[in-house]
């Protein structure tokens, strides 16, 4: 007797979330014979990715950019730190410049991040290329990720705003420059997927996977932190603020985002507290509110200006002094590479053409068009911010200059960082609704990252191809030799470079002591000024760090940087002559005792169990999840 084969029926159990809103949780259509486009494409993207950009590391002058000044001996310094203590004692300090300065309360400064931890396994120079590696493919992969899961995009749709964010000019240019702190930049559309509801199970079905995406966001978030681009977590937040505001004029649940970005952001400074308390004591002892804030004459002005840093590289003419006033110091090219290039714009352009197009000719808005106007006006007014903030009229500097982290900065273009994704995501969505096939939207795709790709080929990069300021070659045979136990990390001297004349200079390598032993008198640090205006340097002098003179060591006890009061000295005060066995621990990169107020040992505590608690929950559950698998794979 043959059996009549049925077919298989799925019947699909609507959530209520989505009989009340049919289009708020629609998974993206599979189809496995695309799976392969998406991996071979972002791959390709990458490559290409690294044969533009890894060729400045180092360029044809054999030279880095001239920030690499700075950060290069600090990588080096890190190290020297981790060879004597291993990875579990906090660097608090360090003696390698200015006779001895802060390293955890410097927010120019971080030892818990990935091109310090690269630098443990292989030189300075090869820790910065893998490190522009490492974010390149997190930034395209977070991009993707924010697209396809958040948005419910197609695959191609999202693989192009991937290509966008990859090839913005912020983070290359400004690894280029050698800032390495704004890597962390690349981390935002990670995040942002991390505090959206990716899909219905998460949102309705698996409570723990909310948990766990929120504290894998305070993860990340802690990590920008414990780097330079803590100067720049505000405009951050802003840009995956306005992330969450789009998808909520879609998809709604704004509420829900809300209140996960805020628990992640709770949970990250809980996992930073003791950084971030460190460095408001250090930056009470240490305001830079001296220097002038720059701005364009007007808000027209620095509309135009914002506008064209994002569509062109670069969008400023330094030597058009009439377009920013109130300028104290030169600005630099780097300072204005914001550019996703032309593609976004001319995509929305023609979006908004067809779209007016269709009312001309009576035709109704289309379903995805937003309808939740009341979002409207916060997005609105987030827009206007880095606006109001780069424009310049006398009272309202007066009334930024007030305000605390604007009044000590020297310039608010950082601030544009936050309309990148804006523009790539907005750009992402016309494309896909504007062409609802999916074989002309994949040429379509394939067409503007063509495009992107070849902008970036021809942009004119003479300028980074020029830089001549920063030789790696003596910190990265420091490094060899300390590897190789040829160097013994210690500080012994306090050095100064001198011309031909005999006359103390300032070259842009003059960090590079380090790597000779000597902590530089006259350092490069940012937190004394640009010019060490505010550098306390009392009776430092060239010489051995043993040396004494009245009654004290000829080197600085950072801790009076920070924590005066309960060290009984004053900011730039100098080891006593009493305090030996300190001094020779500190110079030696070994910790030596200092006093903390009670809200400092606080907060150090306060981080400690975090960690733990965030570390254990982590450990549960890969736990579970393994038992998990094991029971299905016996079934």
């Amino acid at each position: 007797m043959r059996c009549r084969s049925q077919p298989l029926v799925w019947k699909v159990k609507k959530l209520p979330e989505m009989r009340k809103s049919p289009r708020l949780y629609r998974p993206p259509p599979r189809n496995r014979e695309n799976r392969l486009f998406p991996l071979l494409a972002g791959g390709s993207l990458l490559i290409i990715h690294a044969a533009i950009f890894l060729r400045f590391f180092p360029n044809t002058e054999q030279r880095l950019g001239h920030d690499f000044a700075y950060f290069f001996p600090a990588l080096l310094d890190g190290y020297f730190w981790f060879q004597s203590n291993g990875l579990w004692e906090i660097p608090w300090f360090s003696p390698a410049a200015c006779g001895g300065v802060p390293v955890l309360p410097n927010v120019l400064r971080g030892y818990y991040t990935v091109s310090q931890f690269l630098t443990f396994l292989c030189d300075p120079l090869n820790a910065v290329r893998l490190n522009l590696l490492i974010f390149a493919f997190t930034g395209l992969w977070g991009t993707y990720l924010l697209l396809r899961r958040s948005f419910y995009l197609s695959r191609e749709t999202a693989l192009y705003g991937a290509a966008l964010f990859l090839f913005n000019g912020f983070f290359t240019h400004r690894m280029l420059i050698g800032h390495l702190g704004y890597c962390y930049y690349m981390l935002l559309p990670l995040i942002a997927a991390l505090v959206l509801e990716p899909d219905i199970k998460t949102a309705a079905g698996n409570r723990l996977a909310c948990v766990t995406n929120c504290l894998l966001a305070a993860c990340l978030l802690a990590a920008a932190v414990q780097s330079e681009f803590v100067t720049t977590i505000i405009p951050a937040i802003m840009a995956i603020l306005l992330i969450g505001l789009v998808h909520g004029l879609i998809h709604g649940r704004t509420a829900a985002f809300l209140l996960r970005l805020c628990t992640a952001g709770l949970i990250g400074i809980l996992l930073s507290l003791a950084r971030l308390t460190s460095i408001l004591y250090l930056l009470g002892n240490f305001s830079r509110d001296a220097y002038k804030l720059p701005g364009a004459p007007g808000w027209l002005e620095a509309a135009g200006l914002i506008l064209r840093s994002l569509i062109i590289s670069p969008a400023y003419d330094p030597s058009r002094l009439e377009a920013y006033v109130n300028v104290q110091y030169f600005v630099d090219r780097h300072e204005w590479e914001y550019s996703v290039t032309p593609v976004p714009f001319i995509v929305i352009a023609i979006g908004l053409a067809v779209l007016t197009l269709r009312l001309s000719k009576g035709t109704r808005l289309p379903s995805w068009v937003p309808v939740r106007w009341r979002l409207v006006i916060p997005i609105v007014l987030l827009l206007l911010l880095p606006v109001a903030l780069n424009s310049y009229y006398p009272a309202w500097n007066a009334l930024l200059k007030q305000l605390p982290v604007i009044g000590s900065s020297s310039s608010l273009a950082r601030w544009i960082i936050a309309y990148i994704p804006f523009v790539i995501l907005l750009s992402a969505l016309v494309i896909e609704k504007a062409i609802a096939r999916s074989k002309p939207r994949t040429f379509a795709v394939l067409a503007c990252m063509t495009a992107v790709i070849v902008v970036n080929t021809v942009v004119d990069r003479d300028y980074y191809q020029a830089q001549g300021y920063y030789d790696p070659t003596p910190i990265t045979r420091a490094w060899h030799r300390s590897n190789q136990g040829l160097q013994t990390p210690n500080i012994d001297k306090v050095m100064v470079y001198r011309d031909d004349t005999g006359m103390i200079s300032m070259p842009a390598f003059r960090n590079d002591t380090i790597a000779y032993g000597g902590s530089q008198l006259l350092c490069y640090e940012a937190l004394f000024g640009y010019w060490l205006e505010f550098f306390p340097r009392g009776d430092l002098l060239p010489g051995l760090v043993t040396d004494v003179y009245n009654g004290r060591y000829n080197l600085k006890n950072p801790a009076c940087y920070v924590w005066p009061a309960q060290n009984r000295c004053e900011p730039g005060d100098h080891f006593r002559q009493s305090e030996k066995t300190a001094l020779l621990a500190f110079a030696g990169y070994k910790p030596f005792p200092f006093k903390v107020p009670v809200l400092q040992a606080d907060a150090n505590w306060i981080n400690g169990i975090a960690l733990v608690s965030v570390a254990l929950y982590f450990l549960i559950r890969g736990l579970q999840n393994t038992i998990s698998r094991r029971r299905h794979s016996y079934r």
